[in-house]
């Protein structure tokens, strides 16, 4: 499905729109259906996080297409089309945590993604998928911590 927003998104954006505000009313009517359609759709440790949070988890789909699809149509877009900037340009240090078990965003891509950006860490999740990446949360934010010190300005990052 991703893939079909993506480029569904880049090419007939108002399709997109319309397929995400019927799948919007589909989770609203019946969130237990949609939970189990996209737990097919998703990896182990993703499974047992979903699961475990039971169908108002999917309300998170309801509450990003809220205001309208729109925001969420560009993002699709912007996957698959050239972005305004080289990666290559970003001087800025950048930490890209991806799980490898993610079957929405596969690791390759945050391996390319890491290998275009010249100061970046990439952080491999073992075990982690696309929403099981919440339970890491707190070291990712420990790496922010660090990156911008006790007063807010940015420090040197500590080793890997």
């Amino acid at each position: 499905m991703d893939r079909w927003l993506a480029e569904t998104s880049a090419r007939r954006p108002l399709l997109a729109a319309l397929a995400l505000r019927v799948q919007a009313a589909v989770i609203r009517r019946a969130p237990g259906l949609a939970l189990r359609a996209l737990l097919r759709e998703v990896g182990d440790a993703d499974r047992r996080r979903l699961a475990a949070l039971g169908p108002d988890v999917m309300m998170i789909f309801t509450e990003a297409l809220r205001q309208g699809p729109d925001g969420v149509v560009d993002d699709y877009r912007r996957w698959i089309t050239p972005w305004p900037f080289a990666f290559e340009d970003i001087e800025a240090p950048v930490d890209v945590w991806q799980g490898d078990d993610d079957r929405a965003i596969p690791m390759h891509h945050a391996e390319r993604l890491a290998a275009r950006l010249p100061r970046a860490t990439l952080h491999q999740l073992p075990g982690a998928g696309h929403f099981s990446v919440a339970e890491h949360f707190d070291s990712i934010l420990d790496r922010l911590l660090v990156r911008i010190g006790p007063s807010g300005t940015r420090r040197p990052p500590a080793s890997p």
